[in-house]
């Protein structure tokens, strides 16, 4: 058992090191790791792994609905810290207009019109459903799937959906739950990118959330953030 244990820290270390997110989609064992005490019963093997990240100079952290973990720098005075923190910033405004629209058209396929959380599942066909009676929300299937660069050469809505949910899949925003592209699991990299997404709003002026909700807060953020051009903010502000 102790080998066992051994095992599974040494894992969350190397994963998180690495800038994975360890949540109960991507890796079910090690996120249920990180949720118990040790075998002595006296730790958490949250603690355990965050004491030993610090020792290298790193945190262990985790988002803000809790479902989700990953790894930070310690001290982003350091110039190797910053680099890594601005390139980090960069990469990901980068992607939020095809996340942001993505996240839109999900809403508006489903009935709930609720943005994607960690966890959730989504079946494709059931977004078919909704697409193949609006032309708009195809066209928009389109321009997402422009964005990630697939389903190029097809119009067909079903080819180009399975194509865009491989991207994000290859991005760790989803798992292929089923195994055959029939029912899709949402990660906790969509709680990351929410926290990412407000402390863009703060730095960028768009004023403080006052939701209370998780589910609130999210919605509140795809409403008021627009997504077309936004600079990369100011890296040396960012609190650990």
């Amino acid at each position: 058992m102790a080998f066992t244990e051994n095992i599974r820290f040494t894992k969350c270390i190397e994963n998180l090191l690495q800038g994975k997110i360890i949540c109960h989609a991507l890796y079910p064992d090690l996120f249920r790791y990180l949720r118990e005490t040790d075998e002595n019963g006296t730790l958490s093997n949250e603690d355990k792994v965050h004491y030993f990240l610090n020792q290298m100079g790193r945190n262990l952290m985790k988002t803000t609905d809790d479902m989700g973990y990953y790894c930070t720098y310690g001290d982003y005075d350091e110039p190797q810290a910053k680099a890594d923190g601005r390139a980090f910033i960069k990469k990901s405004v980068s992607e939020f207009e095809p996340l942001i629209k993505w996240l839109r058209l999900i809403r508006s396929c489903n009935q709930d019109s609720r943005p994607v959380c960690a966890d959730d599942i989504i079946k494709p066909s059931e977004i078919i459903h909704s697409l193949e009676e609006s032309e708009i929300l195809c066209k928009q299937l389109k321009e997402i799937a422009n964005f990630f660069k697939v389903a190029s050469n097809t119009s067909d809505v079903s080819k180009m959906l399975q194509a865009v949910l491989k991207s994000l899949v290859k991005e760790e925003y989803f798992v292929d739950a089923s195994g055959d592209g029939l029912i899709y699991r949402a990660t906790a990299k969509w709680s990351l990118f929410y926290d990412l997404l407000e402390f863009v709003k703060e730095n960028e002026g768009f004023g403080k959330d006052t939701s209370e909700r998780k589910e609130e807060h999210q919605t509140d953020l795809l409403s008021q953030v627009e997504m077309v051009e936004v600079e990369t903010p100011d890296f040396d502000n960012m609190q650990n």
